[in-house]
């Protein structure tokens, strides 16, 4: 989760800068992801929270129970790289960004088990269950992959899972909530920035209504 963070935060740093140095660490970074990644055929995941020089450990992972497929959260852990990744490529063409970006995406969409085929949240018994933000940031990683890839069924599977969730997990006017499954009733400010950034870009790709959607979140 944490090299999410990173990544974004490289990819912005490079857009404004186009600093060598930080386009050798930020491909750097791309690398050592796909080292670690566990694959299978054109699809990975992470299989844990947490690696260190001896390897992948449970010890530490905030996410581990109640999940058969990977103990790591799949959108926490894996879904909310993909925006950087997907931002690399389009900054620079590394196609390594690419290759995982798609890895990942392939196995939130078909086999980590978090979807329903109508974008709603169907995991219920892990700590992660319906960790919005996540949900919502691994949905803006597959949007703009589909949109690079000219993929319309990954963009309209992000597509149904924005919807899902403006309509069962936020309000009318922008207020997005933590958790979708359980008692817990804040609002995150990287949720509402996710929805802000989904409904610009479906906007810009031509379903004009979601201005109106955006225009209520900034407001």
């Amino acid at each position: 989760f944490d090299q999410s963070s990173v990544l974004l935060g490289m990819v912005a740093w490079y857009e404004a800068s186009k600093d060598r140095e930080v386009l050798r660490r930020m491909e750097g970074l791309v690398d050592g992801l796909t080292r670690i990644a566990q694959w299978e055929g054109d699809w990975c995941r992470y299989p844990y929270e947490v690696i260190t020089p001896e390897g992948w450990t449970g010890e530490y992972d905030e996410f581990r129970n109640g999940r058969p497929m990977s103990p790591a959260d799949p959108c926490h852990e894996g879904g909310r790289q993909i925006v950087g990744l997907t931002r690399v490529y389009e900054l620079t063409g590394y196609e390594p960004a690419l290759w995982l970006a798609e890895g990942l995406t392939r196995f939130v969409i078909d086999h980590s088990g978090v979807f329903e085929e109508d974008g709603s949240y169907l995991e219920r018994e892990s700590r992660a269950r319906g960790h919005v933000h996540s949900r919502l940031g691994t949905a803006l990683g597959v949007l703009r992959l589909g949109i690079v890839k000219k993929d319309a069924e990954w963009v309209a599977w992000a597509k149904r899972v924005f919807d899902w969730s403006m309509q069962n997990v936020a309000s009318s006017f922008g207020w997005v909530s933590e958790q979708a499954h359980g008692p817990e009733g804040g609002s995150e400010t990287c949720a509402i920035t996710d929805a802000l950034e989904i409904a610009i870009t479906l906007a810009e790709q031509g379903k004009q209504e979601y201005w109106n959607l955006a225009d209520r979140i900034v407001r």
